[in-house]
């Protein structure tokens, strides 16, 4: 017992940085979903800062056919909403050039995102229809997603249940049985599709266990596993219909590289992960 106390007191100490508890939204490159086609296009960076400072650059392209980068900046509103000017600037550094200071050229106009997840949303542009946009993902992570896991689940009520997960992904599938640790014959198995969105993946499907027969379905958001083989991500749970069956249970878990360190196993190596 000591042990389990022990890897569940390790993994949640971990899991307080992770990004299932982070605040919405994820920073870095994201996508106009309609207009990802592998050649050069538009795109927006996103800076996330304090949980409620948003930092939005556009760049893409005039009229004439000259690119040009934008930003808007402002409060994130009721956790999911962010409104700016989107300002144009000029007559900043060249590369090679002197230094000297650029000024703002225009007010192009408003720009409005509405995130419904921490790497989903919908963007409208100025004088444009609104778009879905995505974290856009530049490496492939299904490797670090193929291992198995200590986690545990932690519910609304901060109660914790630790456990086991071994994740069998392929391109656009994903499967994962969870073993319940000290608690006879409670397994359950999640079976559903796998989409990456920038450094994480959301999937959902069925979930089939052998003492909760309630939820028969799932819905996993944000699920990833970063350079240090820390797992994190949001399960919801539903019914037959798709409908939320109560509260979600956020994820934390760390990577098995296989052997074991006193009695627990180690740490996958960065190797193992696909860092080297």
């Amino acid at each position: 017992m000591s042990i389990v106390k022990n890897l569940l007191a390790g993994i949640v100490a971990a899991s307080l940085s992770l990004s299932s508890i982070a605040a919405l939204p994820e920073s870095g490159m994201w996508a106009i979903g309609a207009e990802v086609n592998g050649k050069p296009g538009r795109g927006i960076q996103v800076d996330s800062q304090g949980g409620k400072t948003v930092i939005l650059t556009y760049f893409g392209y005039r009229t004439d056919g000259t690119a040009t980068f934008m930003q808007a900046s402002g409060q994130l509103q009721g956790g999911k909403s962010f409104t700016g000017d989107l300002v144009e600037f000029k007559n900043g550094r060249a590369l090679g050039g002197p230094v000297r200071d650029g000024e703002t050229a225009r007010v192009i106009g408003p720009v409005s995102v509405t995130f419904e997840s921490a790497t989903e949303g919908v963007v409208l542009l100025p004088g444009e229809e609104p778009q879905k946009l995505f974290r856009f993902g530049f490496e492939n992570f299904h490797k670090r997603l193929d291992r198995s896991f200590s986690v545990v689940t932690i519910g609304s009520l901060a109660t914790m249940t630790p456990g086991y997960m071994a994740m069998k992904p392929t391109a656009d599938t994903l499967t994962i049985e969870h073993v319940l640790i000290n608690q006879t014959n409670k397994v359950c198995t999640f079976s559903g599709d796998l989409v990456q969105v920038g450094k994480g993946f959301k999937s959902t499907g069925k979930r089939e266990c052998s003492f909760d027969f309630s939820a028969p379905r799932y819905r996993i958001e944000n699920l990833q596993v970063n350079e240090f083989g820390m797992l994190s991500g949001r399960i919801h749970y539903l019914d037959s219909e798709g409908l939320p069956f109560g509260p979600p249970d956020d994820l934390a878990g760390v990577c098995q590289g296989g052997g074991s360190v006193f009695m627990l196993p180690d740490r996958c190596s960065a190797r193992q992960l696909g860092l080297e």
